[in-house]
């Protein structure tokens, strides 16, 4: 694995995703790094790029090359999926941080 600052990472020996031999996603989210003989992470989760593309970094669509960066992972998409997907993005923040301003107040 590679983490965010280009350094190798491998799962700690007690994760349970350390038996997977191919994970469903080549994405994990992590709490915890320790230095043992390599660099390990623990209580690692894995996770769709479906919801790295929506909860990840700002999203920036290209819709000519076909490609959305979200912070620096490059991701290929049909342009009309790229641009929905944005706007989707968009639409569920909105929605979140007016739930997080109103926590009492029932969503539409």
């Amino acid at each position: 694995l590679v983490a965010r600052r280009d350094e190798e990472v491998v799962l700690h020996p007690g994760s349970v995703n350390c038996a997977l031999r191919a994970p469903p996603s080549p994405w994990f989210v992590h709490f915890e790094k320790v230095k043992l003989q390599h660099i390990s992470v623990r209580d690692a989760s894995n996770v769709a790029a479906l919801c790295v593309l929506l909860f990840g970094a700002p999203l920036d669509v290209h819709a000519k090359e076909q490609l959305a960066m979200c912070g620096p992972f490059k991701f290929v998409l049909v342009p009309r999926t790229a641009v929905l997907l944005k706007h989707f993005r968009e639409t569920l923040q909105r929605a979140l941080f007016a739930r997080f301003r109103e926590p009492r107040e029932e969503c539409a």
